[in-house]
């Protein structure tokens, strides 16, 4: 059945209630982080600690400074064959270079970077995972985190059976970036779009119209990865 732009927001508004208590607890603890002023209340004196985000910073950097190991085991002590595993890891290791160059040249954080900080005030980390074409046909790796808190997804036997990111645009990046005009209002400053993968398209959609049909992403599964931290089970 094709998707129809109200398919899709209803499908992100049913999760985002279903996940509601996740997301408030996301946001609590980013409150934390930021060191947002402790009120305790009935006029008691109150204390603001830094405690969360010096805890927090420390074991994002252990997390960024950590050695990287890409291993691929040897099953056999073949010549060949351990030649070929060493060349799958500097592959590995060339597609997650590929994928920092690009994020930094957008003016990002790296790719750890930005996992760590998900992984530690999120308790969740996520994002897209493609191989990209140009217009000029010439491919390249395309690894995006994600913010968690604005993830949405639906998991089957086989896992993700859909993901959806929402973020919030300009009028003018919108149209700029997908040809399309959605300004009602001069007041306007933008609107969110939801960018959305299920097992074979991927589809953007904004105020009810798509900015992107239904067009194949070309992978053999949703192109996105989700991963909870410890016990947490995304509730």
């Amino acid at each position: 059945m094709a998707l129809k732009p109200e398919d899709i927001e209803g499908m992100v508004d049913r999760q985002d209630q279903r996940t509601l208590p996740m997301r408030q607890r996301m946001d609590d603890d980013y409150s934390l982080y930021r060191l947002n002023e402790f009120d305790y209340g009935d006029g008691r004196e109150s204390h603001t600690t830094n405690d969360p985000m010096v805890v927090a910073d420390k074991v994002i950097s252990w997390i960024v400074l950590a050695r990287l190991v890409l291993q691929i085991p040897h099953r056999t002590q073949d010549t060949t064959e351990r030649e070929a595993n060493n060349n799958k890891e500097r592959l590995g290791l060339g597609w997650l270079k590929a994928a920092d160059d690009r994020l930094v040249a957008r003016i990002m954080p790296k790719l750890r970077e930005q996992l760590a900080f998900y992984t530690v005030v999120r308790g969740l980390y996520g994002g897209r995972a493609l191989f990209m074409k140009k217009n000029d046909d010439t491919t390249f790796v395309d690894i995006t985190p994600w913010d968690p808190r604005h993830m949405y997804w639906e998991t089957g036997s086989d896992g993700l059976k859909w993901v959806c990111y929402r973020v919030h645009k300009t009028y003018y990046e919108i149209a700029s970036d997908y040809g399309v005009d959605l300004q009602t209002d001069e007041s306007e400053e933008g609107t969110d779009i939801l960018d959305f993968y299920d097992e074979d398209n991927n589809i953007i959609v904004a105020n009810g119209r798509f900015l992107k049909k239904p067009t194949p992403h070309g992978s053999p599964c949703v192109p996105a990865f989700l991963g909870t931290v410890g016990a947490v089970q995304g509730q």
